[in-house]
């Protein structure tokens, strides 16, 4: 009873941040100039909190960096923000500081819905991916998904050497655990720089542009990218989107495309590793009208040959 009740409190909570109530909206269309942003950047409430972190200098910046933010927010983004997100990607990326996805895109608020973890992961088995991924597809329709590495993965690296053999306490278990799937793959590759370095007695010390190290980055988006492709979720929308039928909002199922890209630190770029996979092509009504009848009289083949 607890799990239902929660799940419905997410999906309401979820449902109104997507489209919330035109009551909401026009309460905010009444507040939206700077007078609402000024009593609160003057509340005594929230000065007084701030002075709390006054020796913390690195969450001073980034306070000082919000405001900064708040105060140079149109009256026309703010509206935007409270009209709801349809965002046309989801996101799936490291969770790298260095690596922001609005930031090394240039994106504005609204463009991405994002899940980030050690090494852009993504695992049907994990609730924090599978559920990011059934939201994005079969709520808010995203027609693209985007499975994104970078250079200097410090996930990719670890995963380039040994398990530790010391016994490691709770939180580094965790982690190693989390990392073994990587290990496997860098075990079994047959990329010819990966056997190299993973073949050499004395492994040399990972550059950025180690040829191995560059290679298991591209290895794991693409094992990624296959991952997702081969989920319910995505095999679902993909099966609605050629059929024609609707998708769980009782609404067509857009085309939905995955691809695999790497952001490289080196250069600040980000590329399209070429592998992307789209759904089958959609069937024709009188394809679809076709293959109704042909198994219509598969059936009454089949009943003729009971009797």
């Amino acid at each position: 009873m607890l799990a239902i009740s929660l799940s419905f409190a997410f999906f309401a909570v979820t449902s109104v941040l997507a489209h919330p109530h035109p009551a909401i909206h026009n309460l905010f269309e009444l507040e939206h100039d700077t007078a609402l942003l000024r009593r609160q950047l003057a509340s005594p409430e929230r000065i007084a909190r701030r002075d709390e972190l006054s020796r913390f200098p690195e969450l001073q910046a980034l306070l000082d960096g919000n405001e900064r933010f708040a105060t140079g927010l149109s009256p026309e983004q703010l509206d935007a923000q409270l009209a709801g997100q349809s965002p046309p990607a989801l996101f799936i990326g490291c969770s790298d500081s260095r690596v922001s996805e609005n930031q090394i895109t240039s994106a504005p608020p609204g463009t991405l819905f994002t899940v980030r973890n050690i090494a852009n992961q993504y695992n049907a088995s994990a609730l924090t991916t599978e559920s990011a991924l059934a939201y994005g597809v079969n709520h808010l329709h995203v027609k693209h998904i985007i499975v994104t590495g970078h250079i200097g993965c410090g996930g990719i690296a670890a995963s380039m050497s040994p398990r530790p053999a010391e016994e490691l306490h709770e939180g580094e278990t965790a982690l190693h655990d989390y990392l073994d799937p990587l290990r496997e793959v860098f075990a079994n590759s047959t990329h010819e720089d990966v056997v190299a370095y993973r073949d050499s007695q004395e492994k040399p010390q990972l550059t950025l542009d180690h040829p191995a190290f560059v290679a298991m980055v591209h290895e794991n988006v693409a094992r990624n990218v296959h991952r997702v492709v081969e989920s319910s979720v995505v095999q679902s929308a993909w099966s609605h989107f050629a059929t024609g039928a609707k998708g769980h909002s009782g609404e067509p199922t857009p085309e939905l495309w995955v691809h695999g890209m790497v952001y490289d630190l080196r250069t600040g770029l980000l590329e399209n590793l070429g592998i992307s996979q789209g759904p089958p092509a959609p069937s024709s009504h009188s394809e679809r009208e076709d293959k109704c009848d042909k198994d219509k009289s598969d059936d009454e083949d089949d009943s003729k040959n009971h009797h």
